[in-house]
């Protein structure tokens, strides 16, 4: 299975999308890459929500943090490194215009070396590096699934895939993870979304 979405208890996504952070990336004219991550301090901010997400994984959250796609580009198809599993919620212009696809690659070529994003040690709240594991274009065999990222969903993110984003504006979602998403924690996806 690639994802199951589900209902959030004490979100609200006004209170996230006009946030200074959130705001900032809106208007932000230099990043570095087509995709970006950055770290966010959720408890901070929606106390509740960040206790209900550790009730319902029963284990800590590990990190929040946005990831931002740039108008009209298209993600490199990776692997999360380190995690099976991630909840995405979208925050802003995850319409019909972008999509998170998910690819059959050929298993007989090797993916490349993680690309790390080192940045944990700036913040004394949630948070890790985060690191993506890519795929050359030549192992490409194509694309299996896809969705619009149109309400908070469990999303498998051992299945190689990308974001598409076709409209000329920033994409952000917000990402939590759990201590029980990790790869390490030896659960498959589908086993994961039975109990939630």
């Amino acid at each position: 299975m690639f994802y199951k979405k589900i209902d959030l208890q004490y979100y609200d996504n006004d209170i996230i999308s006009n946030h200074p952070d959130v705001q900032q990336l809106l208007v932000k004219k230099d990043f570095e890459k087509n995709w970006n991550a950055q770290l966010f301090d959720l408890k901070s901010v929606l106390p509740e929500f960040y206790n209900w997400c550790e009730d319902l994984f029963n284990s800590k959250i590990t990190v929040t943090r946005f990831f931002i796609s740039l108008p009209k580009t298209s993600t490199k198809i990776h692997v999360d490194y380190g995690y099976n599993i991630a909840l995405n919620i979208p925050i802003i212009n995850c319409n019909n215009q972008s999509k998170n696809i998910w690819y059959n690659v050929d298993p007989n070529k090797k993916p490349l070396e993680p690309n790390w994003q080192h940045d944990a040690s700036t913040v004394n709240f949630a948070a890790n590096n985060g690191a993506a594991i890519g795929y050359p274009p030549d192992s490409i065999i194509g694309p299996i699934h896809e969705i619009v990222l149109d309400k908070p969903t469990l999303f498998n993110t051992s299945i190689p895939h990308n974001v598409v984003t076709e409209e000329e504006v920033h994409r952000i979602v917000l990402t939590v993870r759990t201590e029980s998403m990790r790869r390490s924690s030896n659960i498959s996806f589908d086993d994961f979304i039975k109990g939630h």
